[in-house]
Order: C-alpha cells, then sequence, then structure tokens
C-alpha cells in the first residue's frame, strides 16, 4: 500500500509485489480507484506491507517506472500501527444526513424563522476504514461538506460524523453520471472505530476462507 499524495486519509494506493532480490524490488504500478499512481524515477516511495496481520512501513527510491516499477532493495522495515486505515471493499447501505448551514435573519425579519430540514439521503459505502468511508450520492457533494452516516456492522449499528475531502464523476455507460465522495470521520471514539476494524478484519477472513480475496 502506498499512502496517497493528498494524504493518507484520502486512502491506499494498493499494489503487489511481483519479485525482491539484489536486482531490486518490482512491484505493479499501485492504483486507486482505477487510477494509476504518477510515479517518477528516482521519487521515493513510502510503503506499507502486511505480513501474519502484522503492517510494516518502510521506504525506497524508485530505478524506473514503465509497465511495472523497480525499486532499490528496502532497507530495514519498522512495525507501525495502521490498522486504522484498513479497508475493505464491499457495498453496505447507509443512510446520509446532511445538516443545513443556518442562515442569519435579514433586518426586519423574524428571527425565530423556521430552519431548513436536514437533508436525509440512503446512500451506499463502497469501501470502509477506520478513517473514512467512500460512498456513491445521487448528487455531487462539495468539498467541505459536514454529514452523518448510520450504518452497521454485523454486530452494531454505527452512526458518525464525517466530512467530504473528495468528490469525484464517472460517466456510465447509459449517459449517466455516478457520484461518489470520499470522506473523513471527524469525530470517531476509540470503541467505534475499533469495531469498524473489527468488522474489515472479519469480512477479510471471510472473503480468504471462500476464495474470494
Amino acid at each position: 500500500m502506498v499512502p496517497s499524495p493528498e494524504g493518507a486519509i484520502a486512502g491506499y494506493f494498493s499494489s503487489t509485489v511481483r519479485r525482491i532480490d539484489r536486482r531490486g524490488l518490482l512491484i505493479d504500478i499501485p492504483r486507486l480507484d482505477g487510477e494509476d499512481l504518477a510515479v517518477q524515477s528516482g521519487q521515493t516511495l513510502s510503503m506499507y506491507v502486511q505480513i501474519h496481520g502484522r503492517m510494516y512501513e518502510f521506504e525506497s527510491r524508485v530505478r524506473s517506472a514503465e509497465l511495472q516499477i523497480l525499486l532499490d532493495e528496502p532497507g530495514a522495515a519498522k512495525k507501525t500501527e495502521r490498522r486504522s486505515f484498513y479497508r475493505l471493499m464491499l457495498s453496505i447501505p447507509a443512510l446520509m444526513t446532511i445538516e443545513p448551514t443556518s442562515r442569519p435573519a435579514d433586518d426586519g425579519e423574524d428571527e425565530a424563522l423556521e430552519q431548513p430540514e436536514p437533508l436525509t439521503e440512503e446512500v451506499s459505502i463502497l469501501d470502509v476504514s477506520g478513517g473514512g468511508v467512500r460512498i456513491r450520492t445521487s448528487a455531487e457533494l462539495a468539498i467541505g461538506t459536514q454529514l452523518h452516516l448510520e450504518f452497521a456492522t454485523d454486530r452494531r449499528p454505527l452512526r458518525l460524523k464525517a466530512e467530504v475531502i473528495r468528490s469525484t464523476a464517472t460517466e456510465t455507460g447509459r449517459g449517466g453520471v455516478r457520484h461518489e465522495a470520499h470522506c473523513m470521520f471527524t469525530e470517531i471514539q476509540r470503541g467505534e472505530q475499533d469495531e469498524i476494524v473489527r468488522f474489515i478484519f472479519q469480512k477479510q477472513r471471510e472473503f480468504s476462507q471462500r476464495g474470494v480475496a
């Protein structure tokens, strides 16, 4: 996994190690949501790899970047705690609520005017981690939009506050547009984060046992 240039909370580009020996480390070009990571020779990449359930971090310099990426033989790796950003790609139904921004009263206007109702929409979570989610929505959400997401793991319901940090729009084959929003959890308790991480590991184990992942 390689952190996004926009920051780790925006997601991780994933890759596969094809070879590691004295000639160097050969990996596939990292991808995230169908997008290739732009890599140049001489650049240093920070990478994370999971081995026997433990996460390790290391850096290596890019020798060449063409159809695959060849890096210097990596040096010492250090154990790290990035468990909150493990991502699970799985469609989960959720309820999104966007709180309306307050509007100041005009001169002579009654301050007791009714505030607009919160906007509520059923959405789909496309992937989830302890740090945030990617959701599919009916319309584009502006960066910085504050919202609440309600969804359930296999054990308990969760209601978490989040902020949109990136939005994408993709044309579909029928001429429509698919809107997705990358959201960062802004007020998540450790117990809630641990529940999401536990849920992710449980699903990954189930997928592995079924030969899906």
